[in-house]
């Protein structure tokens, strides 16, 4: 498997791995010992890796949509890529609500396809000048609502705030 979905150490071969003979060159072959703890290590962080990150500005009608800024002009970038086919796509159902779809499958580097799988999402302020917080809520394995809120825990649109959502 790869990336959006969580693997496992048998995802890159069977278990744990033996040299089947005695490595002539160390200096140019890498051994099981070498690559075994590689393996585990990397599967380990399929579970807790960040799938995607974007940017969006927010607003008080019509859908917000990916926000390019002089630092970050993709304004998204995820496991599977930046292509416009494959951004979140964001619409506003109410005062500080937004639904987010992501992809329900994309193409890894390898050309397989795989399911997208967002288990929690975090969305937070990233400039503006109105204090806030976001609440975001898993609806689907591709789907999540953004709630927005001022301090006073009110629902609020942030008109022009950009944010910062990642999905894990």
């Amino acid at each position: 498997m790869t990336l959006p979905a969580s693997s496992s150490i048998n995802s890159y071969g069977s278990g744990v791995l033996v040299d089947a003979v005695p490595l002539v060159d160390p200096t140019s072959e890498m051994g099981a010992a070498a690559l075994n703890p590689l393996r585990n290590d990397l599967s380990a962080m399929t579970y807790t890796a960040i799938r995607c990150l974007f940017q969006f500005t927010a607003v008080s009608s019509g859908n917000p949509a990916i926000t390019s800024t002089a630092t970050w002009t993709a304004g998204n970038d995820s496991n599977w890529g930046n292509a416009f086919a494959t951004q979140p796509t964001m619409v506003r159902t109410g005062t500080g609500a937004i639904t987010v779809t992501m992809p329900a499958s994309v193409s890894d580097q390898l050309g397989n396809t795989n399911l997208v799988n967002i288990r929690a999402a975090k969305c937070s302020i990233m400039s503006g000048t109105t204090a806030g917080f976001a609440i975001c809520a898993i609806t689907s394995s591709s789907t999540f609502t953004i709630k927005l809120f001022n301090t006073s825990g009110s629902a609020a649109d942030f008109a022009s705030t950009l944010f910062l959502v990642e999905c894990f």
